[in-house]
């Protein structure tokens, strides 16, 4: 059974009154206390970590504009944690400047910034 765990403080640079304030608009974008929202799972993440600490399969991967900042060695560690994780057929949605297409086959895809694990 999945569980919510949402951040309570954000980076330092940001104040939290605006960190917070924010935070609290994005979720409200989510049905009140609908089934949807039940089963989110908010999950601060060190990407050069490596041990990311799921257990059960992941439907979607949301990792927008952050791929760009790595060397090609830990963009291909990342993505094969992303594979690892994802449940079969699991979406991966990136951002408008990254893209897998030459860097890994195992996802198609299925979108302009989305791709889709194979089976």
């Amino acid at each position: 059974m999945s569980r919510r765990v949402y951040a309570t403080t954000g980076p330092n640079r940001i104040p939290q009154q605006i960190f917070h304030k924010r935070h609290r608009e994005e979720l409200r974008i989510l049905p009140g206390q609908g089934s949807l929202k039940k089963k989110l799972l908010f999950r601060r993440l060190n990407f050069v970590d490596f041990d990311f600490p799921f257990r059960s399969p992941i439907d979607i991967i949301f990792c927008r504009n952050v791929m760009i900042y790595f060397d090609m060695e830990i963009k291909k560690r990342l993505i094969d944690n992303f594979f690892r994780i994802l449940g079969q057929d699991g979406f991966l949605c990136l951002g408008a400047s990254e893209s897998l297409i030459g860097v890994d086959d195992r996802f198609a895809p299925v979108g302009y910034f989305t791709y889709q694990k194979r089976g």
